[in-house]
């Protein structure tokens, strides 16, 4: 739409870099590099953009330096146009678009740009949202699996271990009524406070 013959979307990791996220080409020749990070040093829609969170253009990229700059000498990219993408609020990137001919981009082309780029912040904001509600899920599973394994250690280690204990006091017990043995009792009390602990 706006006369462009590439375009990139950039992704800012910090107040100095960016990494190339999607490029595309008017036509079959080596375009914009993709996963590669860039340093923001010299003249760059990124750059610019970052300082002025607006859209932004560059009219030339002559004798300038930095790696975009670079990158744009040796493709032959006059001039571009560029606009921040916002999601939820925050500066999350950029797109901008690069054109190989003499000439400034028409008025309009911040406008398009920012369009499309509104478009691009909607289905990060969505993707976003599904990347947290999976996490969020996951969170959920383990804790249910933790507490499961929790469970299942509280009743081998407690209940089983007092139910076992009681099993042997009762033994203990029986043998000793039939010697007549005064602790009995005792033993009895026992075994049903760790059958009780057990049922608890």
């Amino acid at each position: 739409l706006s006369g462009a013959d590439l375009a990139r979307m950039e992704r800012y990791e910090s107040d100095a870099v960016v990494t190339a996220i999607a490029a595309w080409s008017r036509d079959q020749a080596p375009g914009l590099a993709t996963g590669r990070r860039f340093e923001l040093r010299g003249p760059s829609i990124a750059a610019s953009v970052l300082e002025a969170v607006d859209p932004v253009r560059i009219d030339s990229f002559v004798d300038a330096e930095g790696a975009i700059a670079e990158e744009a000498q040796e493709l032959g990219i006059r001039s571009s146009v560029g606009c921040p993408v916002l999601v939820e609020g925050r500066l999350w990137g950029v797109i901008a678009a690069s054109s190989k001919h003499e000439g400034a981009f028409p008025a309009e082309t911040e406008s398009q740009i920012g369009e499309f780029t509104q478009l691009v912040a909607t289905a990060i904001a969505n993707a976003d949202s599904r990347d947290e509600l999976i996490a969020s899920r996951a969170r959920i599973v383990a804790a249910a699996d933790e507490a499961r394994r929790r469970i299942r250690r509280d009743l081998h280690d407690g209940g089983q271990q007092r139910l076992v204990h009681a099993l042997i006091t009762l033994k203990l017990a029986r043998r000793s009524l039939e010697d007549d043995d005064p602790k009995t009792e005792e033993l009895i009390d026992e075994a049903l406070e760790n059958t009780e602990g057990a049922v608890e």
